[in-house]
């Protein structure tokens, strides 16, 4: 029922929006002299917006982005505040009633108003003691509402009915009524003209011919529609605020309708019926359509200035409908386009119950420090944010930590399991970012929000920015993270993390990363390791003082022989450019590991899916600069783990690449080679949508004046236009490199 109240709630705020731009449109209107039946129909769009649950969405929407305000939060966050309301409420009922007059619908509306009013005060005092839930108070006092003004329209049916018990049958459906002031349309299916007795002549003549306007229009079952509608959406005054210039423009554009029938010289005998008939007599405003209902005084001034509208006015307020008519039947959709938007909505009420419940409350948040308890890591948990010489910024899925090397102990922490940010893959998962002087945190989401840290004052804070509110701010985000195992030796036995910081302290460089030798979370260690030194510091386990911390360095010959194993490496990959014929490279490909980890002790090898060998691509790009033969081996892993190689070939004008296809489970076993050529190495910087950083993109084609944006624009099927471009991606590096 929570999901009935909020989504009521939305449409009639929406509603509201549309009621408040009709009231405007009104006034455009009457500026151009446009006949009032246009203004009669613009009142049907707020109408619709109030009853009907499904809408389309579309970029043509004039609703603003952010137009359904209510969600669950909203209900349980308002407990407090609802006696308050509710007060505020009660002593506004009489300007409601004072404002109503004697008109007996509107003293019913303040009736059920003060009401409801009434018993919200009283149901939220219970609910403190009783433990009611304030949903199924809010619930009771909606429908309470409802029922009242139902069964006011039911009682004045019954009333005017038993004033009719006596009527008699003039011909047709019109009849002949004592004890009724002012002739009215009664019946829904059946109507019938009910006329006083005292009825003349020359007035009966103007009378039938409203009345039977309002027939021909369906005017008695639409007022019935507005009337039921406006029940259920009763708390909202611009909902009544609708009902009543509804009315109003109903009543002027029957009385146009009768004008057009007889021509603009019957408009004084016309005006002088409706005065005649609407002196000194209340009108009732609920069910029937009576003669003289409404405002007497603009209706006559509305006859009395009638005239046949131009040309252009009619066609000025038949495009204003249509604006309006799509702009605010349609609700806002984010990503452009055109779709059924409700479909999604009925498909699962626990999905959108769930969604409801997700909606983010922007502003500061508790901040919980995580429990650690002694886990085993694995491949991607301990993750480096920031680093420099005194402080170092990490996290995983335990927390975020702050940890301080000069007083060697953690100085904050934030446990991410509390604000949702402990995974770091997925549609759920955490990117996180730290400033470049290292004094702030961003979490981001990936439903465009952000945890903000600040690191010194240890606060948290929900923000809506998003990667390009962010970019266009000017945060500068610390960008100094590199390789971890193309900074410092590799070493496969321990458990590292992916990234590095490069710092230099008093003239030495240092590769400061995490490290865990166990593979233990109280094992975990932030090393520095440089060229005479390596420093290590416990994070979770024992803390020991950082200067009792120095591991000797590697002894010369170890270093040296390191070296030279490295050096055999490079110098075997240089004579890949030997391999010119096809059948020496298929028997080089075919000599190659299919295991992912031998691949990576290879220093030949740009490996994609796992790390980038800047070295061996900054080389052969060199090379294709200068003109020079190079050749690059490229390797990636397929979703059942497999290798596929690519042996890229450059003979000073073409690129030839070779696709070794025979590791491939999903594509079958067997001798399947492809070749392509290329004639373009198209390298530039490139942003893509949603990041922060600028990349470095290589891209093999074969049209030099196409950009990076281009092919990504491009279709990747033959099968449709526009063109695919022919290309082949070798790597997408961050620039800040």
């Amino acid at each position: 029922m929570e999901q009935v109240l909020i989504r009521l709630a939305n449409m009639s705020f929406q509603a509201g929006i549309v009621v408040c731009v009709v009231l405007a449109a009104r006034v455009l209107l009457a500026a151009i002299k446009a006949p009032k039946r246009y203004s009669y129909l613009l009142w049907f769009i707020p109408f619709l917006r109030m009853i009907v649950p499904v809408r389309l969405e579309s970029v043509f929407s004039l609703l603003p982005r952010k137009s359904a305000p209510f969600g669950a939060s909203v209900i349980r966050e308002t407990v407090s505040a609802v006696p308050d309301a509710a007060n505020s409420a009660a002593s506004d009922v009489g300007t409601v009633i004072s404002a109503a007059g004697a008109d007996p619908a509107s003293h019913a509306k303040a009736t059920v108003i003060s009401a409801a009013a009434a018993g919200m005060k009283a149901g939220t005092a219970g609910n403190a003691g009783s433990g009611i839930s304030l949903t199924f108070l809010l619930c009771v006092v909606w429908i309470a509402g409802i029922a009242a003004l139902l069964l006011y329209g039911v009682l004045s049916c019954r009333k005017l009915q038993k004033k009719l018990s006596c009527s008699v049958h003039a011909k047709d459906n019109v009849y002949f009524a004592d004890h009724i002031d002012a002739p009215f349309v009664l019946g829904f299916m059946r109507p019938r003209i009910y006329l006083p007795s005292d009825l003349d002549e020359n007035e009966m003549f103007y009378v039938l011919k409203h009345e039977r306007a309002h027939i021909r229009r369906w005017d008695p079952l639409i007022k019935i529609a507005a009337f039921l509608i406006v029940c259920i959406h009763w708390f909202n005054p611009l909902a009544w605020a609708a009902f009543f210039y509804f009315g109003k423009d109903m009543e002027m554009s029957c009385d146009e309708t009768v004008l057009r029938e007889l021509g603009e010289d019957s408009r004084g005998a016309y005006a002088q019926v409706l005065l005649d008939l609407s002196t000194g007599k209340q009108r009732l405003n609920a069910v029937p359509l009576a003669f003289g209902e409404g405002n007497t005084k603009d209706r006559i001034v509305n006859i009395m200035k009638y005239k046949k509208p131009l040309f252009v006015t009619v066609c000025i307020a038949v495009v204003l409908i249509i604006v309006l008519s799509v702009g605010f039947l349609t609700d806002p959709k984010p990503d452009g386009g055109l779709a059924v938007a409700g479909e999604n909505e009925t498909e699962s009420t626990e999905e959108s119950e769930s969604t409801e419940e997700a909606e983010p409350v922007y502003g500061a948040v508790p901040v919980k420090e995580p429990l650690i308890e002694d886990i085993g890591l694995t491949s991607g948990d301990v993750i480096l944010d920031y680093a420099d010489t005194s402080t170092v910024i990490f996290h995983g899925p335990f927390g975020l930590f702050v940890y301080s090397m000069e007083e060697g102990r953690i100085l904050r922490s934030l446990d991410l399991r509390s604000i949702g940010c402990e995974k770091a893959e997925g549609d759920d998962a955490c990117e996180v970012s730290v400033s470049a002087d290292g004094s702030t945190v961003y979490l981001m989401k990936h439903n465009f929000s952000t945890y903000v840290y600040g690191v010194e004052e240890h606060t948290l804070e929900l923000t809506s920015y998003t990667y390009d509110d962010l970019y266009n701010k000017g945060v500068d985000l610390f960008e100094g993270l590199l390789k971890t195992k193309l900074c410092v030796q590799p070493d496969y036995t321990v458990l590292r993390s992916v990234d590095c910081v490069r710092v230099e302290d008093r003239g030495e460089t240092h590769y400061i990363y995490m490290q865990s030798g166990s593979g233990m979370l109280a094992d975990l260690c932030v090393y520095a390791e440089g060229e005479k030194r390596t420093a290590d510091w416990h994070v979770f386990g024992q803390e020991t003082p950082p200067a009792e911390q120095e591991i000797p360095p590697t002894d010369k010959e170890t270093l040296d022989a390191y070296e030279q194993a490295r050096q055999e490496v490079l110098d075997a990959a240089s004579e890949l450019k030997a391999l010119h014929t096809l059948e020496s490279q298929k028997t080089f490909l075919a000599s190659l590991p299919n295991d992912i980890e031998q691949a990576k002790t290879r220093d030949d090898l740009l490996l994609r899916d796992e790390d980038i060998n800047y070295d061996l691509w900054d080389t052969f790009y060199e090379n294709v600069q200068s003109e020079t033969q190079a050749s690059l081996l490229l390797g990636s892993s397929t979703v059942e783990g497999d290798l596929i190689y690519t042996y890229l070939y450059y003979d000073g004008i073409k690129f030839y690449l070779l696709f070794d296809n025979t590791r491939d489970k999903w594509r079958g076993t067997g001798s399947e080679y492809e070749e392509a050529v290329y004639t373009n190495l198209l390298v530039e910087q490139y942003r893509a949508p949603g990041h922060l950083k600028e990349f470095q993109v290589a891209v093999l084609n074969n049209d030099p004046s196409l950009s990076y944006e281009d092919i990504q624009n491009s279709w990747l099927s033959s099968t449709y236009p526009p063109a695919p471009i022919d290309c082949y991606s070798l790597i997408f590096r961050e620039a800040d490199y």
